[in-house]
């Protein structure tokens, strides 16, 4: 079919006839058709191999239905003009990783660097009991112990543990009574 289509091309380009580009245009439909219908089979075959393995035919789902995203990489020169050469690119973050590593004591001075050390804040009582609880599985449980110790804990176990947490926040290290025997 698409050697005929390209043959009705040729014939369309050497003689420019109404005749013959109505034949290539029939012709290039269907072709396009055929296209069409064994990219539709092709995809129909891939998926049904898959389809009584769940992670697989879910990944392909995926790889089908998911868009093409060319990865660019530019950036802009100190300049302002944009650089799209890798060679470029990467000299130009080289220069300014350089620049911010060998600045003046002048611009630290002035800089105000905000971190987790500038404000002592400790983790908060709820904030320790949300982010310590261990995830749930794929049916809802969860199936280890430790969970299960800690749901049935209660209040004076949580108490405990936000102020383990606390102690090892403040301290930067875990105390010698928790730390195991070696």
């Amino acid at each position: 079919m698409i050697k005929a289509k390209w043959d009705a091309r040729l014939k369309c380009i050497q003689r420019n006839t109404r005749a013959n580009q109505e034949e290539y245009n029939k012709k290039r439909i269907a072709a396009a058709r055929v296209r069409h219908r064994k990219k539709r089979e092709a995809l129909k075959r891939k998926v049904d191999a898959t389809k009584n393995e769940s992670k697989k035919f879910y990944k392909r789902i995926q790889e089908v239905t998911q868009e093409f995203k060319p990865s660019i990489t530019v950036c802009r020169s100190e300049e302002g003009k944009i650089l799209t050469e890798n060679e470029d690119v990467q000299r130009r973050w080289k220069e300014y990783f350089e620049s911010i590593l060998t600045c003046n004591s002048d611009e630290i001075d002035s800089t105000t660097v905000y971190t987790a050390e500038n404000e002592d804040i400790q983790p908060s009582y709820e904030e320790v009991t949300r982010n310590s609880m261990p995830k749930k599985t794929q049916g809802g449980r969860n199936r280890s112990n430790s969970g299960r110790i800690l749901k049935k804990g209660g209040e004076t176990l949580w108490r405990r543990i936000h102020h383990l947490v606390n102690l090892i926040w403040t301290q930067l290290k875990i105390p010698e009574v928790y730390t195991p025997y070696t």
